[in-house]
Formats: C-alpha cells, sequence, structure tokens
C-alpha cells in the first residue's frame, strides 16, 4: 500500500508543482492540503493523474469493498465527501 501512496504522491507532485513549490517531502501536511483542495475543485485531465487514481481504485479500493468487508459501494458513493470517508477506514 505504502508504495502506491509514494507513486501516487510523486505523479501528483510532477503535476501540480511548479519550479518554486516545495516538494511533499518536505512539506507534508501543507502539499496535502492544497491537493485535496485541487482536487476538490477540479476535474481530473491529466492522463498520468487518471492513471494514479485508476491503479488506486483497482489495487486498493476494490479490495477493502470484495475481499476486506471494510465498506460497501453504496456506503461510498452516498458519503459527501469521499476522501473523509476513505480516511475513516482503518
Amino acid at each position: 500500500f505504502s508504495s502506491i501512496m509514494v507513486g501516487m504522491a510523486e505523479g501528483v507532485e510532477g503535476i501540480f508543482t511548479t519550479s518554486d513549490d516545495e516538494r511533499y517531502g518536505r512539506t507534508g501536511m501543507l502539499f496535502g492540503s492544497e491537493l485535496y483542495q485541487l482536487s476538490r475543485q477540479s476535474r481530473i485531465n491529466e492522463l498520468a493523474l487518471q492513471k494514479l487514481w485508476r491503479d488506486y481504485f483497482h489495487n486498493c479500493m476494490i479490495g477493502d469493498v470484495r475481499i476486506n468487508g471494510k465498506y460497501t459501494w453504496d456506503e461510498l458513493f452516498a458519503e459527501p465527501d469521499i476522501f473523509a470517508f476513505l480516511d475513516g477506514v482503518r
């Protein structure tokens, strides 16, 4: 799971950062907060980011629903804030 998240962070950094921006490894929560805000404001148009989200969905979320029974699709899609919902799942 952690290697997937590292890959997602690196991919997102490459898409949303400029040469003057700080990297996630140095700014941590600040970067996460900005990424969260960007994800709430826009559609995912960048192909690399779409692939990362697709990989996360297939590698993590499907397993959480079908194998681990952590939540159901209905529960997930009924949530107004999917990020907060996933953050609360253990």
